[in-house]
């Protein structure tokens, strides 16, 4: 509490601007499959792009009958809001 005397008032404003959260939800069937590939004896690196395409390099090699896919999420918030 103030001891009297040293008070003062003063008036003012604020303003503040509540946003939507973020929801990321999973896409219903996909998933992220790096496919089958053999490895060697030295590295190797196994990736796959958005678009689902893999590709193996160094002593990571694809089999011929691999099928890779990339995983997919549906994020919403505000729009034109970056998070």
């Amino acid at each position: 509490m103030a001891a009297p005397g040293n008070t003062d008032t003063a008036t003012g404003a604020a303003t503040a601007e509540v946003v939507a959260p973020i929801t990321i939800t999973h896409d219903t069937g996909a998933v992220l499959d790096f496919g089958t590939f053999t490895a060697g004896t030295a590295a190797g690196t196994v990736t796959v792009d958005q678009a689902g395409v893999g590709s193996a390099t160094g002593d990571a090699v694809h089999v011929a009958t691999s099928t890779e896919s990339a995983d997919s999420f549906t994020v919403t918030g505000d729009a034109n809001r970056g998070f």
